[in-house]
């Protein structure tokens, strides 16, 4: 996955190139769990294309029935491979913690205060 990916910023445009450098979009990766992260559309969708066409080149494919889009106090469209919408979700799983599009984290944070209580017999 780290060469797919760094293949993919490699095909990114001079713009996304330089917000990839800056933090502004970003991927997290973690054995088979990939995490796109940007501020803006059209910078996330190129990075989703440049992806997917990458892993491609080395015979990957994307589910995108398995997508997950979180829209973190904003809101803009993501498209998959045919143009189809993908749609947002409130909340998602990721790696065993809950992220809200709120950008809260006052539920997971009462979960992971509860299940240390539980454990340490208080």
């Amino acid at each position: 996955m780290t060469v797919i990916m760094s293949d993919a910023v490699a095909q990114l445009g001079d713009d996304d190139k330089q917000k990839y450098e800056q933090g502004l979009l970003a991927s997290i990766l973690h054995a088979d769990d990939t995490l796109l992260i940007g501020g803006s559309a059209a910078s996330l969708n190129g990075f989703l294309a440049a992806v997917a066409g990458v892993g491609r080149m080395y015979g990957m494919e994307l589910h995108y029935g398995k997508f997950q889009l979180l829209e973190v106090r904003c809101s803009f469209p993501l498209e998959g491979p045919e143009g189809q919408e993908i749609l947002s979700k409130d909340s998602m799983s990721y790696l065993g913690t809950t992220l809200w599009a709120d950008g809260k984290v006052k539920s997971e944070m009462g979960k992971k205060l509860g299940a240390g209580l539980s454990s340490s017999g208080s």
